[in-house]
């Protein structure tokens, strides 16, 4: 156990606390957003719309961190040997798969809690106790699919193919699901594709959640992501190895 403990911090430390790219990436960019989308160009029902784009800000910030930032350090760990160097020490592969979800988890909650934060402040929201800590501690859980994503984009190749095929997934997937405005002003085909994104899921599900509602259909697309994403990971993972392998 001390070992598993050991290495959370070590990675806590690298990923988190000195990553400097994840402050001013997975965190500035949402927050400048909310600003922008709140204090520039207010609205009519300035209250419900501040509450609804904060919850977006917070599920884009948990967009770029699951699938952004978990990509370039799987990616950086495989290609600098640190997977191969954790093999051959005393720490298992189980140890640092499981520290590193740990570690993924709990950079979600950081920057979720520092959006909803300037949320809070810049726009006098009130929630509970409870909202709170669903925003904090069981959103980030719902995130799963967009981490399994940007593990997939890790297994892909080098920094450069991870890097350009994590952004081709993020950025249409934030715009078309409805976190950059509301997915009703887009075409009604692209609000049927938007309707499908995981992100869509997680938003309407986060949403109904503060509203005291469940949404079991949101759920259930939720865990069929989870679960396609998983096979589709074991797919990417077996064949892409062969082809590396056998260059």
């Amino acid at each position: 156990m001390n070992k598993f403990f050991s290495q959370t911090w070590i990675n806590l430390k690298r990923i988190i606390l000195r990553n400097k790219r994840f402050v001013l990436f997975d965190v500035l960019m949402p927050i400048i957003f909310y600003l922008l989308f709140t204090k520039a160009m207010p609205m009519t029902n300035q209250g419900s719309w501040a509450k609804d784009f904060l919850i977006c800000m917070i599920i884009y910030a948990n967009l770029l961190g699951s699938v952004i930032t978990v990509a370039n350090n799987l990616t950086t760990d495989r290609t600098q040997g640190l997977l191969t160097f954790v093999t051959l020490s005393e720490r298992s592969k189980g140890y640092y798969y499981a520290s590193m979800g740990l570690v993924f988890w709990l950079l979600n909650v950081v920057s979720a809690a520092l959006v909803l934060l300037v949320g809070l402040l810049a726009s006098g929201i009130k929630l509970t106790g409870l909202e709170i800590s669903y925003l904090l501690l069981v959103m980030p859980l719902t995130c799963l699919p967009l981490v399994l994503l940007g593990i997939i984009c890790s297994l892909v190749g080098d920094n450069s193919a991870s890097a350009g095929m994590a952004n081709l997934l993020v950025f249409p997937m934030a715009m078309i699901s409805g976190l950059w405005w509301p997915i009703t002003e887009m075409p009604l085909w692209l609000q049927k594709i938007g309707e499908l994104m995981p992100t869509y899921a997680i938003q309407t599900m986060t949403k109904e959640a503060l509203n005291n509602h469940f949404a079991s259909g949101q759920l259930i697309s939720i865990l069929i992501w989870t679960f396609g994403l998983i096979f589709v990971m074991m797919l990417v993972n077996r064949f892409w190895g062969v082809r590396e392998t056998a260059v």
